[in-house]
Order: C-alpha cells, then structure tokens, then sequence
C-alpha cells in the first residue's frame, strides 16, 4: 500500500554514510576511550600498577610520566584510526559488489586488482567518484538498506549521548532518488519525537488521513539541549549538512528567496525544529 509519514524533531541533519562510519567504530573507540580514563584516573589517584613479570615493572614508572596531553593525543589518532578502518571496509564492500571493470581514479592506480593486493586505502569521497561503487551500493539496497542495517549501532551511539535516530530513512535535496544517493542525510535528534502515518487505499482518490494533536511538551526543550549536539559533533567529526543548503550549493532557487550564499556554520545552535515527510508510492 502506499503510505505518507510526517515526523517533528528537533535536531540536525548529517550524511549517512559518515553517520555509520562512525557508528560502526564507535562500541572499540568508545572501550578505549573509557580504558585510557580509567588508567589517567588510577594514575591521578597514585593507584597505577601493572600486573606481570616483575622485570617489566620499569612500565609502571613509565605510564606514569606519560602527559596527559599525550593520552589526549592518542585518543584522537586511535578514534581516526578506527573510523578510516571502517570508512575502508565500508567503501571495498559496495567497490567489491560492482561487476565491471572500474576505471575509476584509485583503481587506475593498480594495473590488476583481482589479483594484486590492495594498496590503496578507500574514503568515503571515493563514493561520489567511482561508477563501480554506484552499481555495488544499487545491488546491495542502495543508501536506505545500509542505514537500516546499522540502525542498532547507530541508535546505541548516539543513546550515549541522550541523542536518537528518528527514523532510518535517507533524505535527498538531490534529483537522485535518496535510496541511492551518496550523499543523502539522515537526521540526528532529541529522543521521543511524535509522528503520524497515513494508509491510503490503493487506487482510490479519497484516502485515509490523520489529524494529530502535538503536546506543548514535545515544543519544551530540555536545558542545555545544544550541548549533546555539541558534544556529540566533537566526539564524532561529522558535516551539519540540510537539504536547503544542498539545494542552495547545487544552484537551485529557494521558494520565494532565490539563491542565497551558504556560510560555514559553527558548531553551537546548529540543532532546529524539523517537520520531515515522505510518501512511499504505490508499486
């Protein structure tokens, strides 16, 4: 059947694909982020020890004068490590599932790549370029499938920092159909965001509609609510993208305003309200 779907959050909009890069290598950053506190905690308390051969004690003196800055450091380089590690995967997956000769950039690279090894690491810009990655991510279920199969790990991300996925459904300021656009956005907001749905009746004009009643609550937000947005930007580097601006950089005139110039944005208030619908045809 076909239905429509309206949803209200507050919240921002990012690229799908850079939402479950850093979903799928948030649960061993987020170990060893919480590993590397508690070792700067017991440090901090005089309580450090290694357990072990006693011959390799020298390494509790040593952990002990390492900066903190130091350990700062190392988190970054492990976070960016692990999301490269998945950005790779991801991207030689939806590479691998194309079944014709690619004569994209990185592929020229390598006289053969069926049979010599894989030199040359992938990033998630690698998408927007190759044509053998379009027709791996159309046999694999395009943009939406990939959203829906890490939805879990997407939702456990963002629950550490009181944030939610509203729904696992790609948006598109594109010509692309958002089912198989790289670059569509999926939304990040504020938990418990109300929606309503409409099942019309195949083939008929006169269809079934909802008339829903919105809370005051849902329009009180909590104090301090920009800080998760904040907080979850600085763990997990991501572009605030939103399909007006998208269709603003793409040269298409806004209703009533014409072109106007998109500015990089700060971090702080980047969340707003967002009344999101989408209608599913019928087949």
């Amino acid at each position: 059947m076909c239905f429509a779907e309206a949803i209200l959050f507050y919240g921002i909009t990012v690229p799908v694909f850079q939402l479950v890069v850093a979903a799928r290598s948030w649960p061993q950053r987020f170990l060893v982020e919480r590993t590397i506190n508690v070792l700067l905690e017991r440090r901090k308390r005089d309580k450090l020890t290694v357990e072990g051969d006693p011959a390799q004690s020298s390494w509790d003196s040593v952990l002990c004068r390492v900066p903190v800055e130091i350990w700062a450091v190392v988190k970054v380089h492990v976070a960016e490590g692990l999301r490269d590690d998945e950005a790779d995967s991801l991207v030689h997956g939806l590479h691998s599932a194309g079944e014709r000769d690619c004569t994209c950039p990185t592929c020229l690279r390598t006289s053969d790549r069926d049979r010599a090894p894989r030199t040359t690491r992938y990033t998630l810009e690698h998408l927007a370029e190759c044509d053998d990655c379009d027709q791996g991510l159309r046999e694999l279920g395009g943009t939406a499938e990939s959203l829906e199969d890490n939805e879990q790990l997407i939702k456990r991300m963002l629950y550490d920092f009181n944030l939610d996925l509203p729904a696992p459904i790609p948006i598109s300021g594109d010509s692309v159909p958002p089912r198989f656009d790289v670059r569509a956005l999926c939304a990040v907001a504020v938990p418990n965001a109300p929606d309503a749905m409409s099942e019309p009746v195949h083939g008929e004009y006169d269809y079934e509609n909802d008339i829903v009643e919105l809370r005051p609550r849902y329009f009180v937000l909590p104090k301090g609510i920009d800080g998760r947005f904040e907080a979850f930007l600085r763990a997990c580097p991501m572009s605030v993208e939103s399909v007006a601006d998208r269709k603003a950089k793409a040269g298409h005139s806004l209703p009533g305003k014409g072109r106007r110039v998109v500015k990089r944005k700060k971090a702080a208030g980047l969340a707003k309200w967002h009344l999101w619908s989408s209608c599913l045809d019928c087949e």
